[in-house]
């Protein structure tokens, strides 16, 4: 099991699962290109072979086709795996990086505020 899948409690049959979530989870690039393409295809269809549909029923079967193919283009190539764990806040070398900023976050918080007292107070 990969830190990756440790970290969130998934194997890698649920994690393929979880990215093929239509609408929740992701496609892939290719998906996604070969989506557009193909509905602003069929729209270009309606457009010149079908003129006696009206021009806002494209908006939607557009949408169903690039949505469909994305989807169904995505089911075919894998997405690529990616280590994740440098990004990670748990156990991380970021959180301890970032303690020296926290006195000038402060400070710029506070001076913002004492600028919008001054502005109100014009």
């Amino acid at each position: 099991m990969t830190d990756e899948n440790r970290l969130f409690g998934r194997t890698r049959l649920d994690r393929d699962l979880s990215d093929r979530t239509f609408a929740i989870g992701q496609v892939t690039a290719k998906g996604v290109i070969a989506g557009i393409v193909c509905g602003m295809g069929f729209n270009l269809f309606l457009w010149v072979g079908i003129p006696g549909v009206f021009w806002m029923w494209w908006n939607l079967f557009g949408f169903l086709i690039a949505a469909g193919v994305s989807f169904f283009v995505s089911l075919s190539s894998s997405p690529p795996f990616k280590n994740i764990s440098r990004y990670v806040l748990r156990e991380s070398e970021l959180i301890r990086a970032e303690r020296r900023w926290i006195s000038t976050y402060i400070i710029l918080v506070i001076y913002f505020i004492l600028i919008l007292i001054f502005l109100l107070l014009l």
